[in-house]
């Protein structure tokens, strides 16, 4: 009996300290929002949706504030980068979420608060103004940050190892192992990969030279999709980044691979501009144009798994964007 009511103590105690913990993250976040004293909290359903894709814990939480005022934000179990990015970014004042963590030290999973966006809003993908606006929001992190890599300790560098991983690990080598589990994947897919093998070789090594120009590494986010993804919000006609789960101090190229073609890339490029970028328009868009299979690489194992399902859609489209031709 003492057993149990000693084991029930500790229970209690452990969620007690929960409770605090959670207090002191959601009331570090309403101090930085100007919302005042919190009364209480309280979890509140989200939608499937809402909880992405990464498998990373996300919990909406409702606040009653002692002025009556309710609002809501976002909890999330957040790496160490994860979490020092996006209140890295909110003391910049940036185009992302406000951010509070209590932990900017523990490499492991943490609860990071955040700004409660809403619902996603989609644009057109050549919808020129939104592009601007992106570019403009884009630039202004980059630019922030480039170069102090001195600065962010926690942030790994992409280097050679980094882009083998991108191109290999974590793409070609699901493929080769699709062929080689599914004869009718194989007998469709398989004339491909002596190809996607050269321009993964060309790739890596375009990547690792870009890396040894200061003048392009920065905090990327490393995962911004395209136009129809959920990681650019439009708040109230502004951009706002979200999911840093991905960041890596790496040229800025790889986020302007999936949202500016060669005929939009010169919006980033007249933002670059305006800080004082020194580098020629010619020059610029044959990095970008190194940089473009980065989505086709990060995004093709995604793709594989939709064509399980049968949706064929995005493998086809990351497989066009490695080769740069279209596959059908």
């Amino acid at each position: 009996m003492w057993l149990l009511s000693s084991l029930l103590a500790k229970i209690n105690q452990m969620e007690n300290l929960l409770i605090m913990r959670e207090y002191e993250i959601a009331q570090g976040l309403a101090d930085l929002m100007g919302l005042g004293e919190i009364k209480s909290i309280e979890t509140v359903k989200m939608s499937d949706g809402e909880q992405g894709y990464s498998g990373a814990k996300i919990l909406r939480k409702r606040l009653i504030l002692k002025n009556d005022m309710v609002r809501t934000i976002i909890f999330k179990r957040a790496s160490l980068k994860e979490r020092c990015a996006m209140v890295r970014l909110t003391k910049q004042k940036q185009c992302s979420p406000i951010s509070f963590s209590n932990n900017m030290f523990s490499d492991t999973q943490e609860w990071l608060a955040m700004e409660d966006l809403g619902r996603q809003k989609i644009h057109e993908p050549n919808d020129t103004r939104w592009l601007s606006k992106v570019a403009h929001s884009l630039s202004k992190i980059h630019i922030e940050n480039m170069g102090k890599g001195y600065d962010m300790e926690w942030l790994p560098a992409a280097d050679k190892d980094y882009w083998n991983t991108v191109a290999t690990t974590l793409s070609l080598s699901h493929m080769e192992k699709e062929i080689a589990d599914n004869s009718d994947f194989s007998i469709r897919f398989e004339k491909y990969m002596p190809k996607l093998y050269v321009k993964a070789k060309v790739f890596v090594y375009e990547m690792t030279e870009l890396c040894r120009e200061s003048s392009c590494m920065t905090l990327t986010h490393g995962d911004l999709q395209t136009p129809s993804g959920s990681h650019i919000y439009d708040c109230s006609g502004e951009p706002r980044i979200i999911d840093f789960g991905f960041c890596r101090y790496a040229p800025f190229y790889i986020d302007l691979a999936g949202w500016f073609n060669e005929k939009s890339l010169y919006l980033y490029y007249n933002e670059l501009q305006k800080s004082g970028y020194g580098l020629n328009y010619s020059d610029f868009k044959e990095r970008a144009r190194s940089a473009s299979r980065y989505n086709g690489f990060i995004y093709l194992y995604p793709g594989l798994i939709a064509y399980r399902q049968g949706d064929a859609t995005k493998l086809l489209e990351a497989l066009s964007i490695i080769l740069n031709e279209n596959v059908k």
